[in-house]
């Protein structure tokens, strides 16, 4: 689900000396100029990363403040400009909110959530929502599943941080 969509950070180091403002690589002291021959290059800047308990703590937020999931029938593909599900059915708070390792020591906020089916449906996609229902967090296309009276729905989803 987000694939090439990894943890990352910018810091940007301006230098203002005598009235001249210049940008610096924190980890290599290069101005933008320098910084972009040095890039075409060499490639990027290797100095910066987000460190362990950093991926952590991204994670424990996520599990913590993104507890709303939900359901609907829409089928278009997800974009990253979503805000809502295409045609929401349903949405409750997960059932479980754990975090687990998959690269690293609790790189992943895990959910578990079950819906119990009350009416013939479709589904086709599923997202997760900031706890006060108003932010998403990811969508995805599942199905389509064609669902009864009586049956449940269960969805895990795992959302790692690297």
């Amino acid at each position: 689900m987000f694939e090439n969509n990894n943890s990352k950070d910018k810091l940007t180091v301006i230098v203002e000396r005598d009235g001249q403002k210049e940008i610096i690589c924190p980890t290599c002291e290069m101005s933008i100029i320098d910084r972009f021959v040095n890039f075409v290059t060499n490639g990027p800047c290797t100095g910066d990363l987000v460190v362990n308990s950093g991926i952590t703590d991204i994670a424990t937020y996520i599990k913590d403040n993104y507890t709303i999931a939900a359901y609907g029938e829409g089928g278009t593909n997800p974009v990253v400009t979503d805000t809502a599900l295409e045609s929401e059915i349903n949405r409750k708070t997960v059932d479980t909110a754990v975090l687990t390792t998959t690269d690293l020591i609790n790189d992943t906020a895990h959910f578990e959530v079950t819906f119990e089916i009350v009416s013939d449906i479709t589904v086709r996609e599923f997202a997760m929502f900031k706890t006060d229902g108003n932010t998403m967090l990811c969508r995805q296309l599942a199905g389509p599943l064609t669902l009864k009276a009586g049956d449940s729905l269960t969805f895990i989803e795992d959302i790692q941080e690297s």
